[in-house]
């Protein structure tokens, strides 16, 4: 495995993805994190006319995302002769077998995340237990290195994959506290998103699927009633009329949305090490979430951990929020983008 010294030069990163950057997921928006930290990032999409152009000037270190449908990406890549591979998606691991340093970037588990549809789909459940963690398995074990955004998405890999743990590096996501951070005025940012200036509102920063626990933020919202309101980042679709799909939100804008809210909402049905948790703690804003992940050992979970509908609703109802807000800024202080550098630059061999 080659080793990267270029006189210590910080890497260049490339997220390879089919949409554009404002599609982000938490994994794009912690390289784009560290590219306001000394790293050099640059997002290549099948959407971009100019891809051509941008390959032929191909970095060396690649992070490659939805590549099992981007074959030509790839192509381009083993062309380039990159010193390392960085990749997230489990189909990568035929294609990449071969080629320089591989180091699989964890968010978590593929397969975990699929075991959550066991009572409402069970065809989802078992092609995720029996097809995708066959995948999922042979991608970790064909890496040459592993981060991992979590103590506990390294406990999965260890225990239910059977990945020798000296294969795995802890690097916990990261995001830049300056950026998000409190914004006073709610009135103006609520305007600006439509959203009612009479209501209490909630904020639900996940996908509107299943697996982030959408249709129980339904219920907790329909049981709060129309006193309430709750907008939701993405696309969706719901027979609640006080609820609104503001759409894909570049991450630069992302820091106003937040503050729009009184709370967010997190009852995910699994997690890895949500950067939206982190954004949001940040940003002041006072969370409650479900107990999954790398959160359920943490000690705010406690206060702010629910288990049911009713339990979302009552700790809504007695939040204090002034304090709830302090305590999740305390929180927020240990995910600074900067702490993560020397880490990342140590698992990659720079430096």
């Amino acid at each position: 495995m080659k080793k990267i010294n270029e006189k210590n030069k910080i890497p260049k990163i490339v997220s390879i993805s089919v949409k554009g950057p404002s599609s982000f997921g938490g994994s794009e928006i912690v390289w784009k994190n560290l590219q306001e930290n000394g790293f050099l990032f640059k997002n290549l999409s099948l959407e971009e006319k100019t891809l051509p152009k941008l390959l032929k000037k191909v970095p060396n270190v690649f992070h490659l995302k939805e590549i099992f449908s981007s074959n030509y990406l790839l192509k381009q890549a083993e062309k380039e002769s990159p010193l390392v591979i960085i990749y997230d998606k489990i189909f990568g691991w035929p294609k990449i077998k071969t080629i320089a340093k591989r180091i699989c970037y964890n968010h978590g588990s593929y397969t975990l995340a699929g075991l959550t549809f066991r009572s409402k789909n069970w065809g989802v459940y078992l092609f995720y237990k029996f097809i995708i963690s066959y995948f999922e398995k042979r991608s970790y074990k064909n890496a040459d290195k592993i981060i991992a955004v979590s103590d506990s998405v390294k406990k999965e890999m260890v225990e239910y994959f059977r990945i020798p743990p000296e294969k795995i590096f802890i690097i916990k996501n990261g995001i830049n506290l300056k950026k998000f951070c409190p914004i006073k005025e709610k009135k103006v940012l609520r305007k600006k998103l439509g959203l009612p200036l009479n209501k209490k509102v909630i904020f639900f920063p996940g996908r509107a699927s299943f697996g982030k626990g959408f249709d129980i933020a339904e219920r907790i919202l329909e049981k709060l009633g129309e006193d309430y309101f709750m907008f939701v980042l993405g696309k969706g679709d719901s027979s609640l009329k006080n609820i609104k799909f503001i759409g894909e939100v570049d991450n630069e804008k992302m820091p106003e949305v937040y503050n729009c809210a009184d709370w967010c909402i997190f009852p995910s049905r699994y997690e890895g090490n949500s950067v939206s948790v982190i954004e949001s703690a940040s940003c002041g804003v006072p969370l409650l979430l479900s107990k999954v992940g790398e959160m359920k050992n943490n000690k705010l979970v406690q206060e702010f951990g629910c288990d049911s509908v009713d339990e979302y609703i009552k700790k809504i109802k007695t939040m204090n929020i002034k304090n709830s807000s302090e305590k999740w800024r305390v929180f927020s202080k240990d995910f600074d983008i900067r702490k993560q550098i020397n880490r990342l630059k140590e698992v990659l061999e720079y430096g």
